[in-house]
């Protein structure tokens, strides 16, 4: 009977095949026995093979009546070997491309294809899908794509190799907009915090942003503390994946402390014997701030001892910023007494040096000097003690002193006389004489003597001169005749005299030259270091002189001129001057005028300080107060108080600018003098600017690249001395572009002090291009692997900013490739706010409609031939078995593409059972095009030889 058997496991034949070997009878009573090319126990290849058994008898009579099959069926199915990928197989969504900031929703799923193996070979191996497939993330399923391969042998026996594709999100939010630098804000003003507002950055995610979770830790408006504040952006998708986006605000103090009751400069005077003196002030200096002060420091005390000179007082306010305010003052002392001179010596009287004209080396007791200021000054002179010479006469000796103060005392003088005792001695000197005037003359003439002769104790012989020679002229009168002799050391001897007695009665005459009456003279001016001059007038006048007929004997008067006169303002003249001229004869002429001492000296000011003094204005107010030490005056004769006074006086209010303080002094005699000095109230308080705007975020209209951007309530500004001008740049309402735009309110005030007001508008633009006439999908055919210079009309974009941004894509019109099967070609644009758009996708589908072509081998080899035409080999079964063994050489394939090969139903190799066999080849490409050849092989039962076999 027919035997049905299966392959052996891994192989694609059956072996031990058993069967009852049939028997045989014949007519002539001999045991003929059946013969087959296949023997019980044999093994057989896969399929159906015929074991037929012949007999034959002796007589040659043949019998081929017994045949049965021997089916070899393979029940095993192939196997994948572990090619088969992992399940599930986790795919990443694709990353961005080009210029986009997210990446793809789907996963461009690559796998290597899984290879299938049988015992007998794999027919055919189909998949539901292909590596390079776009697979689209799905968070709600718990896979997104079921991938099967199923590989099919001859025998129709099925393995599966499936597996399943889990797309992946694994990447986080984007922000567009996400500005990660460090904003910086003032304080609102007196208030330590400032609200601030800014666009809050723009994101996106390649799936979705989880709103609810993708919150800030501050919102935009709210009030931020001075220093440094973080905004954190933490965005979340809803895969749970996340970014941040953060950005620093700090939020600058720029108000300094202010301090209150800083006192102006204060000027004194040393208390009286004292380099120093206590100074107080009230009230004493407050400090507050907008943020709290921090330390408020000071260098002294009200009531505390200041000495002599300036000394800065400094009030110091910190707040916790570090801004400082700065309280100054200055505590000026001053000395006005003099040192005091001790000890001056007193007036001497010495020899010369015996046999000499001077005295060398007098001595005196230095004297010293004290001050109130604690130094001790040393006084000086131009002679020194024991350390000099002195000539004959009176030397005045003057000590001076000044203390660091420039005080000034010349109180120390003194006079150093030198007299000389050694004088020549006269002899012979005449007798007194008497004559008469010449005849109508007033003189008497040829009156002679004989001359003296005198000697010196210097054994010099010093020769006696006198007025008048032996027979000289006399005039009228008595007149001695006196005969003077003086040494080598000016000692002189006047100890001869005699008298000519001419005698006269004619009255003398002042000829015009007695001063005219009343002398006026004004008081002596300074002298040294004094700033006042004397009450007193040194008077000078050109003495009168007498004339007489026969000669003045003797003018007399009751002053001389030099003589100090003393201001007297009761009285209308301080001195009556009287000369008297008498001849020798007892006629007297008298010559008498009037002295008026005049004040023509104006008062002085022993403190004027002629500079410009600077004060700040009080705080919130146009003026100022300011106080000084008031000039100290005087007069030489006596100051008028009543009509001295000031155009101000210290502690009033000073407006802002110059203010020009005027001290005019009279004197009793009606002179004045002035000291001025210019107050200047500096306004240091800018304007105050009230509702500058916060910086403003918004967004272009609709469609364009603008916006009115408006503000309220205005800004408003006021000073404590006027607003001279408040400019803006801008109005609330204006039309404002893309971009930062700065609005400026500016406000001045008559000083010139500036307040500003600056904020920015951002205008955003959020519209992402539009792309225009995005090609359609296309399809085209194609006999090659790929297609070249497919070409569309590029789409084109607009964009509400006015720019014409220009789409790009991977690909290119014209000038691209495209492979065989499906290509998506995505244009992309974005403008320059980075707004982005990918809305323009169009897919080129590449097919291929050429056949597989496959060529059958040329060239079968088998181990017996028996012949053969065209298309039909015929083979005989190999030695001592039921099969033959068959190669032949693969056959040759064309087409686009990997193409697979499949014969059927044996491969080259195989062992072929008795029969004809009908080999087909089928080649297949990736896209189903199908190529077949065949050719026909015949197994004959015969020992034969090895041959060659050509088709």
């Amino acid at each position: 009977m027919d035997l049905i058997v299966d392959t052996v496991t891994g192989e694609a034949f059956a072996i031990n095949v058993t069967w009852v070997e049939p028997t045989a009878t014949d007519n002539s009573d001999e045991t003929p026995i059946p013969v087959s090319d296949y023997t019980s126990g044999d093994m057989f290849a896969l399929g159906n093979t015929t074991v037929q058994y012949n007999v034959s008898d002796s007589a040659g009579n043949f019998n081929d009546s017994c045949s049965f099959f021997v089916t070899v069926k393979d029940l095993e199915t192939p196997s994948f070997n572990g090619t088969c990928p992992s399940s599930p197989l986790e795919v990443p969504t694709d990353p961005p491309t080009g210029n986009r900031l997210i990446g793809e929703m789907f996963a461009t799923v690559i796998w290597t294809i899984p290879s299938a193996t049988d015992n007998v070979g794999v027919v055919m191996v189909t998949n539901n899908s292909y590596p390079g497939s776009p697979v689209y993330f799905n968070i709600s399923s718990d896979y997104d794509m079921n991938v099967a391969y199923a590989a099919q042998d001859a025998a129709g026996n099925v393995a599966i190799c499936s597996f399943l594709v889990k797309v992946v999100d694994e990447e986080p939010p984007v922000f567009y907009t996400c500005d990660n630098s460090t904003v910086y804000i003032n304080n609102t003003a007196g208030e330590n915090f400032a609200p601030y507002t800014w666009m809050e950055p723009a994101n996106a995610d390649n799936i979705l942003v989880d709103s609810e979770r993708s919150t800030p830790n501050f919102a935009p408006g709210q009030d931020f503390t001075v220093g440094e504040n973080y905004i954190i952006y933490i965005n979340y998708d809803t895969s749970g994946n996340q970014n941040s986006c953060n950005f620093t605000l700090v939020v600058v103090d720029i108000e300094d402390p202010a301090i209150a009751n800083c006192p102006n400069n204060t000027a004194s005077i040393t208390d009286n014997g004292k380099n120093y003196s206590n100074i107080t002030w009230t009230p004493e200096p407050t400090a507050t701030d907008n943020d709290g002060v921090v330390s408020f420091e000071k260098t002294h005390n009200s009531g505390d001892l200041f000495y002599f000179g300036v000394t800065t007082v400094n009030y110091t306010a910190v707040d916790h910023s570090g801004n400082v305010a700065i309280c100054l003052f200055n505590i000026t002392l001053t000395d006005l007494e003099s040192p005091e001179i001790i000890d001056c010596p007193m007036d001497s009287i010495v020899n010369t040096t015996t046999g000499e004209a001077s005295v060398f080396n007098v001595t005196w007791m230095v004297p010293t000097a004290t001050d109130n200021s604690g130094e001790t000054p040393v006084p000086v002179a131009d002679y020194t003690s024991g350390d000099n010479m002195f000539g004959i006469g009176t030397t005045a000796v003057q000590y001076n002193v000044s203390d660091s103060a420039g005080n000034f005392n010349d109180s120390c003088t003194f006079v150093i006389h030198v007299e000389d005792q050694e004088a020549p001695d006269i002899f012979n000197c005449p007798m007194d004489l008497i004559v008469d005037t010449a005849t109508g003359e007033a003189f008497a003439i040829n009156v002679t003597w004989v001359e003296p002769t005198a000697t010196d104790n210097s054994d010099e012989t010093p020769i006696p001169v006198s007025d008048y020679t032996s027979g000289d002229m006399f005039a009228l009168g008595n007149t001695t005749v006196q005969y003077n002799v003086s040494d080598s050391a000016v000692n002189f001897n006047d100890s001869c005299s005699f008298s000519v007695t001419v005698k006269d009665l004619e009255t003398p005459s002042f000829n015009g030259t007695c001063p005219s009456s009343p002398l006026e003279v004004p008081t002596d001016p300074p002298t040294g270091n004094r700033l006042i001059g004397e009450m007193f007038a040194t008077v000078i006048w050109t003495i009168p002189s007498a004339t007489d007929n026969v000669g003045v004997v003797m003018v007399t008067n009751n002053s001389y001129p030099g003589s100090p006169v003393y201001f007297n303002i009761s009285s209308d003249y301080d001195m009556n001057v009287a000369y008297a001229a008498q001849d020798a004869a007892g006629n007297v002429a008298i010559c008498s005028f009037f002295v008026k001492v005049v004040d023509e000296e104006p008062p002085v000011f022993y403190t004027c300080d002629n500079s410009t003094v600077y004060i700040n204005n009080t705080a919130g107010e146009n003026f100022a107060p300011y106080t000084w030490m008031e000039p100290a005056n005087a007069d030489n004769i006596l100051v008028d108080s009543e009509r001295s006074t000031p155009n101000f006086a210290p502690g009033q209010d000073f407006t802002i600018g110059e203010n020009y303080i005027i001290y005019i002094n009279y004197d009793t005699s009606g002179n004045q003098n002035s000291c001025n000095f210019t107050l200047v109230v500096v306004d240091i308080e800018d304007p105050a600017i009230a509702n500058c705007p916060n910086n403003t975020a918004s967004i272009t209209d609709n469609g364009k690249n603008y916006s009115n951007i408006t503000w309220t309530p205005e800004p408003t500004a006021t000073d404590n001395d006027g607003v001279v001008s408040f400019e803006k740049t801008h109005n609330s309402g204006d039309l404002f572009y893309l971009g930062v735009t700065t609005v400026n309110y500016t406000a001045v005030d008559p000083s010139g002090n500036v307040a500003i007001c600056l904020f920015n508008i951002t205008l955003t633009d959020l519209e992402s291009p539009e792309i225009i006439d995005c090609p359609m999908d296309s399809t085209t055919t194609t006999g090659e692997a790929s297609v070249f210079n497919v070409t569309w009309i590029v789409p084109t974009a607009t964009d509400n900013s006015g720019e014409t941004p220009v789409p790009v894509a991977d690909y290119t019109s014209g000038d691209n490739m495209f492979g065989i099967g499906t290509t998506t070609v995505q244009y992309n644009v974005s403008d320059s706010a980075g707004n982005f758009n990918d809305s323009c996708t169009f897919v080129i589908h590449v097919e291929d409609n050429e056949r597989s072509i496959i060529d059958c081998p040329t060239n079968v080899t088998s181990n017996n031939y028996i012949g053969g035409v065209s298309g039909l080999i015929n083979i005989q079964t190999d030695q001592k078995s039921p099969n033959a063994t068959v190669t032949w050489d693969p056959p040759v394939t064309s087409g686009n593409g990997t193409v697979t090969v499949v014969s059927s139903p044996y491969e080259s190799g195989d062992m072929i059972p008795i029969g004809t066999h009908t080999i087909i080849f089928t080649a297949t490409d990736l896209f189903g095009n199908n190529g077949t050849c065949d050719f026909v092989i015949k197994v004959e039962g015969s020992i034969g030889r090895p041959a060659a076999l050509f088709v």
